[in-house]
């Protein structure tokens, strides 16, 4: 009769193990799990955790957002007004009256 008790305690701790590594877990981590302290404790534990491959789904959304670049007014070709001597000048080129 306790070889009975001894051989389902196994097999059920092996279904903990075996479920858990479905989900991506520990297959020896649930088994042994299992083994010591009882098959039920490890086959609720082995319910309760989530799929390895769904929490890493979580992690790699990053949030979305839009960098926009300013150009900057060279790029644009404006007038700016020269910060020496005051007199407009293109941006991005020297000025043509200080010419600093």
């Amino acid at each position: 009769m306790w070889i009975f008790a001894i051989i389902i305690w196994i097999v059920l701790s092996i279904l903990a193990g075996v479920g858990a590594r479905n989900k991506g877990r520990s297959f020896a981590g649930f088994f042994f799990l299992s083994l010591l302290l009882s098959p039920l404790v490890g086959l609720i534990a082995m319910a309760v955790v989530k799929p390895i491959e769904e929490e890493e789904e979580e992690e790699e959304e990053p949030e979305q957002t839009q960098s926009i670049e300013q150009p900057t007014p060279a790029a644009k070709g404006i007038e700016v007004t020269c910060p020496i001597c005051g007199k407009p000048k293109i941006a991005g080129e020297f000025c043509p009256t200080c010419n600093p």
